[in-house]
């Protein structure tokens, strides 16, 4: 009689052991953490780009308005003193000046002249420069955001020397430059700065008699 010998490899339902268990929750919290610090970061990431543009788009707005103002402009004021800093640049030689605020009028839509003024003016809610437009007779209002703050306002006259060639006298040409930042960025680990410029020629001319 022959002996029959079975032999059998079945596993049994004991299941995972503890130190299985530490070493798979350990490994799952590890990657979770890591995908979620990239969703945090691209998100933030997305913000501050989607940020930066919105300033950079408001700033330029409030620029091309400047600019398309000054084109048909005349009797331009600027600051007369030197003191506090109020008369920033002057390049004599070259009849070119820097100022940090303008006044000056223009022909509004209506065929008006309307007499407007821009310059830098400190947010008291945010700390934040911002460019302001003042029509007289009527309040200053911001050309910029309060969560952007505009940390230079010059505005570059040239040809402003009473010089001459031809019988004609040269009409003064500015150039706008803007300069700052956007702090609500910084908490998203980004520095937005920008540093914006515009010339604008003036399309009057006058022709000595």
């Amino acid at each position: 009689m022959k002996a029959m010998i079975n032999f059998s490899f079945e596993r049994g339902n004991d299941g995972f052991t503890l130190a299985e268990m530490v070493v798979a929750m350990t490994v799952f919290v590890i990657v979770i953490v890591a995908v979620m610090g990239l969703f945090i970061r691209s998100i933030q990431t997305e913000r501050g780009v989607a940020g930066t543009g919105s300033t950079v788009s408001s700033v330029s707005l409030a620029m091309e308005e400047i600019s398309r103002e000054m084109r048909t402009a005349s009797s331009f004021t600027v600051p007369q003193s030197s003191d506090g800093g109020v008369l920033l640049t002057t390049l004599t030689p070259q009849c070119m000046i820097s100022y940090p605020s303008i006044t000056f009028t223009y022909v509004n839509g209506f065929g008006t002249d309307t007499t407007v003024s821009y310059n830098l003016e400190k947010n008291s809610a945010t700390g934040n420069n911002q460019i302001m437009q003042t029509i007289t007779g009527s309040q200053p209002l911001p050309m910029t955001p309060a969560g952007t703050n505009i940390s230079n306002l010059q505005f570059i006259v040239s040809n402003q020397c009473p010089s001459t060639a031809g019988g004609q006298v040269f009409s003064p040409r500015i150039t706008v430059a803007v300069s700052g930042s956007n702090p609500s960025n910084e908490p998203f680990g980004f520095i937005s700065k920008f540093n914006l410029e515009t010339t604008i020629s003036q399309r009057l001319y006058y022709y000595l008699q």
